[in-house]
This record gives structure tokens, C-alpha cells and sequence, in this order.
């Protein structure tokens, strides 16, 4: 072993722990959809990468296959930020017309008080003032010099969200340089499949034995319908198919022959040969059936499909490689084009003249049909450089119809989701992302190689496909735990691809 190679073990043992942590502490930290448990997983994230950085070269870190791979989510953070720069008005105008008319819409004048432009605005429309009607004293100016000069509808929320996509890259960088070595990628893969299948248990027992409050002991949000630590039990089925894929993948690895062929006698010489192979294929079953049994338990038709998906992509998936590197473009093309239900019209989408429930389909899928046509409008309407990251409740507040009273966070479809907030830009860092995983990371870790697992591998790559297929009808991705297991299992697969040579550390 190379000097350099001892100096790597440590930081790779000690990354590997506190990402282990991490991926089950998200989730019970009620999917770490909160502002302290979002700061709480960022700092594990950059602890584990101070951690690596210490002794290892920047470049073996941000290089090769995973900085290629990271490129096109620096970007959407680089057009975050540049979505909440304070910018001349007429350069806002330019770019983004509709943007301009909403900042002249909500925010005064830098000349104006606040009353003189409500003021002006009631003579303007012909109402009639009362009162003294004299002007309040102008108020201080405004912390953040971006609002009604930038981009973004809502400068702030922009920021933050530019901070929340920096943590799952983080974790993504870390799982691809820990996932080089075989041995830590095995146990890194088993450490998610054990948190999973403990989330299938704690499904199993919510069903059987609930107080009515989350892990028993917090009070649930009265709309809602919690399963384990997640308010919304989709979410839990998105965090739980990924695992139970992956859980899936060593069991199948357990009982077949070195080079992925699955038989009786390989599955005789697992229970009666091979060492300690027994016990694991009798853990990989049990914590498949918990998994299975808790994705039954949300009663997620998103979930029940996108795991149908997964499972299909895993035991096919290595016979019709060329066909599987284009699945991802399909799913993500698929999402984007369900916007095009614009084109039905309000009434047969049921979200117009008549009520929802009269329609041919389930009212939740109403629902989605007709958000991803608004949705669709949104892109429409902020072309170039969208409504600003993060910023859909905002933008979709201005699309209700007379009479509507409800409003949605998101649109249950990320793709969409992602392209409205950031336009025409997004919509090719999204391609160019989806191009890169499939010719440059999906393409080669399906290929044969003797050194590394093939249903190790499968199992992933079906983990990663499921939730790229959730999320066409959801937005997991938008939830921290589920973000953080997707950019893993990411980074596991991109340091599972270089198997041509032998990372020092296990030689």
C-alpha cells in the first residue's frame, strides 16, 4: 500500500461514518424539511468533506466522472445567483418582461413612500380616497437593494433555495470519491438498505400501534396523514423505494455467480459455501420485505409505480443496455411534456366549469394535470430566465382562476417545476445533466466489468431510475432527506464506474 494510500484510509473510514449517519438522521429528522435540521445536514455534509480534503488532493475530489456530473447543478446554483443581482430596471425589462411588470406591480418606486404609491395607485384606478390622505413617513430602505431590480420574483427564497441545492451536490461529491473503494461502497450500500428496511419496520408498527403523533412523540399537522418521521407519506415511499432497490441489488448479488448469472446452484453454493452469505441473504430478505411492506403502507400510487419501474430497470436493465441509457431522457422528456395538458383546456382538466370530483380521472390527478399546465404557462411567460429558484407558490399565485381560493408550494413534478423558476437556462442544464449521467456514468456501469458487483450495480442504477420516475408525479426531490439518498446513490454509481483500475486504497 502506497503512503498515499494510508493517509486516504482514515478520511475515507471516518466520511464513510458521518454520511451513514447523515442518510438515516435526514430522515428521522422528519425528512430535514425544517430550517435546523437543513443546517444540521449541511454540516455533516461539509464536515465529511473537510474530513477527505484534509489529506486528499482537491481534484481526485472534484474531478473525473463526478465533476463532470457536478457541473450542471453548479450551474442551476450559478443561475440562482445570478437570478437575485440587483440589476438596472431596463436590463430586467429586457430579459424578463413579465418579471418587470410584477415588480412594478408590488414594489414602490425608490421615490415614493409606501403610502403616496398605494395612494397613487387607488387615484389611478378610480377609487375613492378618504381620509387626511396624508403621506406616512418614508420608510427605511430596504435590506436586500434586489428587490424590484432582479430576476427573481422573490430575491430571498432564491438564496436559500441556491444554499439547499448545494447541500445534496456536497453529498454527491463525498459518495462518489468513498464509493472508489469497493469495500466502502458495499458497506455504505448496506448501511442504506438497513435504514430503509428500519423504516418499513417503524411503518409496520405506525399501523398497528399509533398515538396520532410523528415517531410517537411529535404532534402531526391536522391535514395530514404522517407515515414513520415523514409528514407526507409519498415522500416516506420515495425514501423508501430507493433503499429497497438497492436492498434488492445484494440480495440478487448474494445468490448469483461471479459474473451476475442467477441459478440453483448459485443460489446452493450462497446458503451452503459461502461465508457469512447466509445470514446476509436472510437480512437482504427481511429488509426487502419490510421496505416493500412500508411503500404498500403509504398508499403512494407514485411510489407503488416508480418502484414497479425500478425493480422492471433492475432485472432487465443489463440485457437491454442500450435501450436503458435512453430511459432517463425518456422519463425526463415524459415529465416536461405533461405540461402540454394546457392544451386540454380548464374544463376537461375539471379545474374550471365544472367541480373536480366530475372528472374521468382521481381527483389528485386532476389536480396535477391541471398545476402542470399552469406550470407550463409559468415557463411560457418567463422564458429566458424563469421566475427565480424557489419561487413557484409566488409565481403560481398569479395563475389561479376567478373563484379559486387554493394555491400550491409545488407542482408535484420537478422537471416542470425546475424549468418555470429558471427558464430556458435550466431547461439545458437539465439536458446537459441527463446527457452526461447517461453517455458518461449510466452507459459505462451497466457495461461488464470483472471488478465490480453487477447487481450491486443494478440495484443502484434501478434505485437512481425509480426516483427520476417519482418524481415526473411528486416533488421528493425537493424534500432534503430524499435529495441527499438520491445524490448518494448518485455518487456511489459515478464512483463505481472508473472499475478499470484499482483505487490504492484497497490494493
Amino acid at each position: 500500500m502506497t503512503a498515499n494510500g494510508d493517509r486516504a484510509v482514515w478520511p475515507r473510514h471516518l466520511a464513510l461514518a458521518i454520511l451513514v449517519f447523515a442518510i438515516g438522521g435526514s430522515a428521522f429528522a422528519f425528512g430535514s424539511v425544517e430550517l435546523w435540521a437543513q443546517g444540521w445536514l449541511r454540516f455533516t455534509g461539509l464536515l465529511a468533506l473537510a474530513v477527505i480534503l484534509w489529506t486528499v488532493p482537491a481534484r481526485e475530489v472534484f474531478g473525473g466522472r463526478a465533476g463532470r456530473l457536478a457541473l450542471p447543478a453548479a450551474g442551476v446554483i450559478a443561475c440562482a445567483i445570478v437570478q437575485t443581482i440587483p440589476l438596472p430596471r431596463g436590463v430586467v425589462a429586457a430579459i424578463s418582461p413579465r418579471a418587470s411588470e410584477i415588480h412594478r406591480a408590488t414594489v414602490p418606486p425608490e421615490e415614493l413612500s409606501l403610502s403616496e404609491w398605494l395612494l397613487a395607485n387607488a387615484r389611478d384606478k378610480g377609487e375613492t380616497v378618504t381620509g387626511e390622505e396624508l403621506p406616512l413617513p418614508r420608510p427605511a430602505a430596504p435590506d436586500d437593494p434586489a428587490i424590484g431590480r432582479s430576476l427573481s420574483i422573490f430575491p430571498h427564497a432564491t438564496r436559500q433555495a441556491a444554499l439547499s441545492w448545494a447541500t445534496p451536490l456536497v453529498f454527491f461529491l463525498l459518495a462518489a470519491w468513498i464509493a472508489r473503494s469497493l469495500l466502502a461502497r458495499y458497506w455504505l450500500l448496506w448501511s442504506i438498505a438497513w435504514w430503509a428496511g428500519l423504516l418499513g419496520l417503524i411503518a409496520v408498527a405506525q399501523r398497528v400501534a399509533w398515538n396520532g403523533k410523528i415517531l410517537w412523540f411529535r404532534p402531526a399537522p391536522g391535514y395530514t396523514d404522517p407515515l414513520g418521521p415523514f409528514v407526507n407519506p409519498t415522500h416516506f415511499a420515495g425514501f423508501v423505494e430507493m433503499g429497497t432497490l438497492v436492498t434488492v441489488g445484494l440480495g440478487l448479488a448474494l445468490v448469483s455467480h461471479a459474473h451476475g448469472r442467477l441459478d440453483l446452484s448459485a443460489l446452493r453454493s450462497a446458503v451452503l459455501d459461502r461465508e457469512w452469505a447466509l445470514p446476509r441473504l436472510l437480512a437482504a430478505g427481511s429488509l426487502s420485505i419490510l421496505g416493500v411492506t412500508g411503500i404498500v403502507l403509504s398508499r403512494s400510487e407514485g411510489g407503488l409505480v416508480a418502484f414497479g419501474a425500478g425493480l422492471a430497470f433492475l432485472l432487465v436493465g443489463r440485457h437491454m443496455r442500450r435501450v436503458a441509457t435512453l430511459l432517463p431522457a425518456g422519463v425526463v422528456c415524459g415529465g416536461l411534456a405533461v405540461g402540454l395538458t394546457r392544451m386540454l383546456g380548464p374544463s376537461l382538466l375539471g379545474m374550471g366549469t365544472e367541480p373536480v370530483m366530475s372528472t374521468q380521472v382521481s381527483a389528485s390527478f386532476a389536480l396535477r394535470l391541471d398545476s402542470w399546465a399552469r406550470t407550463f404557462d409559468i415557463f411560457l411567460d418567463f422564458p429566458v430566465a424563469g421566475t427565480g429558484l424557489a419561487t413557484f407558490p409566488w409565481a403560481f399565485a398569479g395563475y389561479r382562476r376567478p373563484g379559486e381560493w387554493a394555491t400550491l408550494e409545488e407542482t408535484h413534478n420537478d422537471y416542470l417545476q425546475l424549468v418555470s423558476e429558471t427558464g430556458v437556462v435550466g431547461l439545458l442544464l437539465l439536458a446537459w445533466g441527463v446527457w452526461i449521467f447517461s453517455r458518461r456514468i449510466l452507459g459505462p456501469a451497466l457495461a461488464d466489468a470483472a471488478d465490480r458487483g453487477r447487481w450491486t450495480t443494478l440495484g443502484t442504477t434501478a434505485a437512481v431510475f425509480a426516483m427520476l420516475v417519482h418524481t415526473v408525479v411528486d416533488f421528493n426531490l425537493q424534500t432534503p432527506a430524499n435529495a441527499v439518498l438520491f445524490a448518494t446513490l448518485l455518487g456511489i454509481l459515478t464512483g463505481a464506474v472508473p472499475a478499470a483500475r484499482v483505487d490504492p486504497v484497497d490494493r
